[in-house]
């Protein structure tokens, strides 16, 4: 197979079409074809048998989803499709006519402009939601949190949204945050209050360890809360950055059938 790879420093790729020695055809996309063929065929037990590759395109990402758009009643399991491989040649190629063609392709900085815009607009987000979350705590929870890093309060108030409140630890000394409120204690303490105090029908499946935050270690508690933060940032880019894709086919099929 010829080596069809696409250069780091630029936007683009290939569309395959590949037919499995089980008769399925897989549709998909790739920056470099050959890598992608050894990948499909490495401890699933099956075999490429023929391989189509159009391309490169630099929106091969749209081409991609107008294609599987138009499969969609073949459709098995992801890439996947039970149709025979020549129609699904046919209709690859014949939907490809969207696609920029690769004499076009260019370094990556030519669509960093829509890239920066769907960053920022991931970080707007997260920041409203982040935002919604703190509405729980109350202004001496927020306010202990910022010491510990700006993640630190919407990070625990995630958690009182999911389990009705925490204990943060922090050696013997501990804190308990519930839903507008906030109480200094000790960890032998709360936990007394925990076996006394606690609905036993409501948390009968729960331990009080269970509910417990150690924040002893205060880098490590930041880096947990920002770790947690820059997981939402980027899952939120990645959904808007399909939704953009998504868009834009769309679009170029439109205007393809106007």
């Amino acid at each position: 197979m010829r080596n069809y790879v696409i250069p780091p420093n630029h936007e683009g790729g290939y569309i395959y079409v590949a037919l499995s020695d089980i008769g399925l055809v897989k549709v998909g996309k790739t920056r470099n074809v050959s890598a992608r063929m050894k990948q499909l065929s490495t401890g699933s037990g099956i075999v490429i048998t023929k391989v189509e590759v159009l391309g490169p395109f630099v929106n091969y990402g749209q081409v991609e989803l107008a294609i599987h758009a138009k499969l969609t009643s073949e459709r098995c399991s992801g890439e996947w499709f039970s149709a025979d491989f020549d129609t699904v040649k046919a209709i690859a190629i014949d939907t490809s006519g969207i696609g920029t063609p690769g004499a076009e392709l260019v370094n990556n900085d030519a669509y960093r402009y829509e890239r920066v815009f769907l960053w920022f607009s991931a970080h707007e987000e997260q920041i409203k939601y982040e935002q919604a979350l703190c509405e729980i705590l109350s202004d001496t929870a927020i306010n202990f949190l910022k010491e510990y890093g700006t993640a630190c309060a919407p990070y625990v108030a995630l958690c009182i949204h999911t389990m009705g409140g925490v204990t943060l630890q922090q050696g013997q000394k501990a804190y308990s945050v519930y839903p507008c409120g906030f109480k200094e204690s000790t960890l032998d303490q709360l936990r007394e209050d925990w076996n006394n105090f606690a609905d036993k029908d409501i948390f009968e499946d729960s331990d009080f360890d269970d509910f417990l935050i150690d924040i002893s270690d205060k880098d490590k508690f930041k880096s947990e809360a920002e770790e947690w933060r820059t997981d939402a940032i980027n899952n939120l880019f990645t959904e808007l950055t399909d939704d953009y894709q998504r868009w834009l086919a769309r679009r170029m099929g439109e205007h393809e059938h106007a």
